[in-house]
């Protein structure tokens, strides 16, 4: 099958789409999967990505062209500010059908009205199918005229086989928590564990430096490693994870991200309950992750009840579930791998919906 990817940003300086993650983690895939061209007429399927970029502004020339098929991949993220509230799950935000967050989005950002608008009027009628990050359960599509399912994060990782029950309990680490400032539930995550070192054990390390010369030189077990990482510094997360049985996943700029994923590589993931979404794979409490609660009416992580979950597990009685925890994690972090993912989910569902 041949495929196009649709710039509708006249002003982007890129050649297919702003977004990094995006080009490397699917499309480059994708490039081995399907071929790629140029001209949208003579694509079996046209991606429109949405995801957010500078001096964005509608290219109208793309309203004269005859697609065969567009298939939406919307990656938009609204922000930390936004998800908080409940109305999140029930309010719609699908360019081109229904759009009706809450927070005035389309008054602030009046180029996305624009996007909006154009599909609507213009390309509508050669969607064949829209995925979509951060889809909730909870909302009513009966007016959307198009299949709605759900994107994920996808990662590039090599293929690996689960360790077996000896090689998991010989991790250094129970914990391992890296974390960016996309959200403050993060902080104050990072802070109510630290602050219970008592409760947790003095084996609890808040740099690069600590780990070393704790884990990995005086080969102490049973170890909490958290460390807060700014957008500009890089690190090998997998150096740690590796050599931890749980990792922490918290909400960011929306509530699926890069950690999704990456935090079930090879590990367990302590996961901000994301029940209330849709996943090409569903997350299961106890069986492939562990949920973290949030306060009741609410998408605000209860950090109080959160450290007593990640005790129970690390510290009480729960560690006699981890293993099985651990190899289910594996199961399903493996459909999450790029070129699984898109031969498996992505492009049947595309194939499906062909016009």
């Amino acid at each position: 099958m041949k495929y196009s990817v649709i710039k509708h940003n006249k002003n982007g300086r890129y050649r297919r789409t702003y977004d990094g993650y995006l080009d490397h983690h699917w499309l480059n895939v994708l490039d081995k999967q399907c071929e790629y061209t140029d001209n949208h007429e003579d694509a079996d399927f046209s991606i429109l990505p949405i995801v957010w970029e500078p001096e964005y502004e509608y290219d109208e020339k793309l309203n004269k062209i005859k697609f065969n098929n567009i298939v939406m991949l919307d990656f938009l993220e609204f922000g930390c500010g936004t998800w908080p509230d409940p109305r999140y799950y029930t309010s719609h935000s699908i360019f081109g059908y229904k759009f009706d967050m809450y927070d005035g989005f389309m008054n602030r950002e009046v180029q996305y009205k624009l996007l909006h608008d154009n599909i609507n009027l213009h390309l509508s009628e050669h969607v064949c199918v829209y995925f979509k990050r951060e889809l909730s359960k909870l909302l009513d599509m009966t007016d959307i005229s198009v299949p709605v399912l759900p994107a994920d994060f996808i990662n590039t990782f090599n293929s690996y086989e689960p360790v077996t029950e000896n090689e998991f309990w010989e991790r250094g680490l129970d914990l391992l928590y890296i974390w960016g400032r996309s959200s403050q539930d993060r902080v104050k995550m990072y802070a109510k564990i630290f602050g219970e070192m008592d409760r947790y054990g003095h084996n609890m390390y808040s740099s690069e430096k600590q780990y070393e010369e704790g884990v990995i030189k005086d080969k102490r077990d049973s170890g909490i490693l958290l460390l807060h990482k700014e957008w500009f510094e890089r690190c090998n997360f997998m150096k740690y994870q590796s050599n931890s049985r749980c990792v922490i996943d918290l909400y960011g700029a929306g509530m699926k991200c890069f950690r999704t994923i990456e935090s079930t590589i090879n590990s367990i993931s302590f996961k901000q309950d994301l029940s209330n979404l849709k996943h090409a794979y569903d997350w299961i409490d106890g069986e492939n992750c562990i949920f973290l609660k949030n306060h009741n009416e609410s998408n605000v992580l209860d950090v109080n009840e959160s450290s007593n979950i990640i005790h129970h597990y690390i510290r009480g009685n729960g560690k006699d579930d981890l293993y099985q925890i651990y190899l289910k994690s594996c199961d399903i972090n493996l459909k999450y791998r790029n070129d699984t993912y898109l031969s498996n989910y992505f492009i049947p569902n595309i194939i499906d919906n062909l016009k």
